[in-house]
């Protein structure tokens, strides 16, 4: 998202407005080489027994209904020109969390030049939030 003119509510929500815009949307073939669907299984969460997903109260036996995804998506503005964004969620996972993890090693200007960048934000729904970058020095190069 591009910095709001100003910080309001109406400038803020027309920024993520035009940042989901902006969400290249797939083919077909992309999208199925792109995501993943699934449905949990049985399996074990902090050694407690857990059923699969058709077998809990008031779910179908025969059930299609997907219990987790990942995606890769791409941005189509200059700034995440060329960035992939990955998002999973799902439910029964072992942890609880939302993570997003940025790698970036091209130029963002023709008067900067940038070397590898990654910033790395992880939201835990029990114990916080963590935020860590990785940034190299800018060099500023005017003669370009």
């Amino acid at each position: 998202m591009e910095p709001p003119a100003r910080f309001a509510a109406d400038s803020v929500r027309a920024g993520k407005a035009e940042l989901l815009d902006s969400i290249d949307v797939p083919g077909r073939d992309e999208a199925l080489r792109n995501a993943v669907r699934a449905q949990y299984g049985d399996g074990y969460i902090d050694n407690k027994a857990v059923e699969p997903y058709r077998r809990t109260k008031d779910v179908d036996p025969n059930s299609t209904t997907e219990t987790y995804v990942a995606l890769k998506l791409m941005i189509d503005n200059w700034r995440w020109a060329g960035v992939p964004f990955y998002l999973r969620t799902g439910k029964a996972l072992r942890t609880k969390l939302s993570e997003v993890a940025i790698n970036s090693s091209r130029r963002r200007s023709r008067c900067f030049a940038t070397r590898r960048s990654i910033a790395w934000r992880r939201i835990s729904w029990f114990s916080g939030i963590q935020y860590r970058t990785n940034i190299s020095a800018l060099k500023f190069n005017a003669n370009e």
